[in-house]
C-alpha cells in the first residue's frame, strides 16, 4: 500500500503480522534526515528518525512495531532511497 500523508506518498507492504517493509525515496530521507547508504542506530539521531519512520508507517498501515525488540534491516535502493525491513520479535500478531 501506500499513503499520502502531508504531501507525499510513503510505500509500504505488510509482508505478515510481524514483519514490513518501508520503501523511503531520497526526497523522504532528506525529510526524515536518515542517511540511505550507511544508518548507524548507534548515533542518537539516526535512531530517532528512524522511529519517526516506523511510527508514521505504523500509523498509516496499522502495523505494530512497539514490541518490546524489533529487527531493522535497511537495504539501498536502487534508483535512490531505501528499503527497511521491520521484523517484531516477540511473535504476537499484528494489533
Amino acid at each position: 500500500g501506500d499513503s499520502r500523508k502531508g504531501g507525499y506518498i510513503m510505500e509500504y507492504i505488510i509482508i505478515s503480522n510481524t514483519k514490513i517493509k518501508i520503501m523511503l525515496t531520497q526526497k523522504e530521507l532528506d525529510k526524515y534526515n536518515i542517511d540511505g547508504e550507511s544508518l548507524s542506530i548507534a548515533n542518537e539521531d539516526q535512531r530517532l528518525a528512524l522511529r519517526r519512520v516506523l511510527n508514521d508507517a505504523c500509523r498509516q498501515s496499522g502495523f505494530n512495531s512497539s514490541a518490546s525488540r524489533i529487527m531493522v534491516q535497511m537495504f539501498p535502493a536502487k534508483r535512490g532511497g531505501c528499503e527497511i525491513f521491520v521484523t517484531r520479535l516477540d511473535g504476537s500478531s499484528c494489533g
